[in-house]
């Protein structure tokens, strides 16, 4: 597999386009961009510590992973997909999965608990309800389920898990700190990077830089949305006159 990204790469980054690096040489500057892990010695800004940085960048990530759990699309949600535990006829879908991460978005497919390669087709309630009372008249296997709030009935015996996507913020906290790779595609670094710019905005500082990266956030937000698998370049932006030195 190859290797991805680290969330230190979106920090030294994210830290030079906000002058928070110390260095004030180009030489200097070169050699604390390409260390890696940055240290708090390695910040010279009374505006922005380093930690603000890191929750900007996983600020963003959080906004990213919502709209990927928002989307159906399954290249985006399977970097961050997971499934609940085996789930009865009417019973609540949980708020976590099997593994008691935190549930955030859409439900995806619902799936037989005892084989998972077998996927429940959605049907209305009271069709349902007609099937479940009436069992008996089937021939072939059921495989049907429906949402009624947050319950689920379905027609598997066994069960059903259904698939789902999960963030847990501490634990990605974690792994920022130790440097970790990133937790999405490496096409989303240029909106990782966008986003921590934008989040960074302390009075009057950076603001229209910050305003700049957020409308390239906000359309690479949109097109996961729409369930497009590309999205534009950073370097698409057309910047303004007076950033552009």
């Amino acid at each position: 597999m190859p290797s991805k990204a680290t969330y230190h790469d979106l920090l030294a980054a994210v830290a030079l386009t906000v002058n928070a690096l110390e260095g004030t040489d180009p030489v200097a500057l070169q050699t604390v961009y390409a260390k890696r892990p940055l240290t708090d010695e390695d910040f010279d800004s009374s505006i922005v510590p380093m930690n603000a940085i890191r929750d900007r960048i996983l600020n963003a990530e959080q906004r990213l992973v919502l709209s990927i759990a928002n989307s159906d699309d399954p290249f985006w949600r399977a970097e961050i997909g997971s499934v609940t535990d085996t789930i009865l006829n009417g019973a609540l879908v949980p708020d976590s999965d099997i593994n008691g991460d935190t549930i955030v978005g859409a439900y995806g497919a619902v799936l037989d608990a005892q084989d998972q390669t077998q996927i429940c087709s959605k049907m209305d309630i009271e069709l349902l309800r007609n099937r479940q009372n009436a069992s008996s008249l089937w021939i072939m296997q059921q495989y049907n389920y429906a949402f009624i709030g947050d319950k689920v009935i379905h027609t598997r015996p066994n069960g059903v898990v259904v698939q789902v996507c999960v963030y847990d913020f501490n634990a990605q906290t974690a792994a920022f700190d130790a440097d970790d790779p990133i937790l999405l595609p490496d096409a989303l670094v240029p909106a990782y990077i966008a986003g921590g710019v934008a989040g960074l905005v302390r009075d009057d500082e950076f603001m229209e830089q910050a305003q700049l990266y957020a409308q390239y956030f906000n359309n690479v937000n949109d097109a996961i949305l729409k369930n497009r698998t590309s999205v534009s370049d950073l370097a698409t932006m057309v910047v303004p006159q007076e950033l552009q030195r």
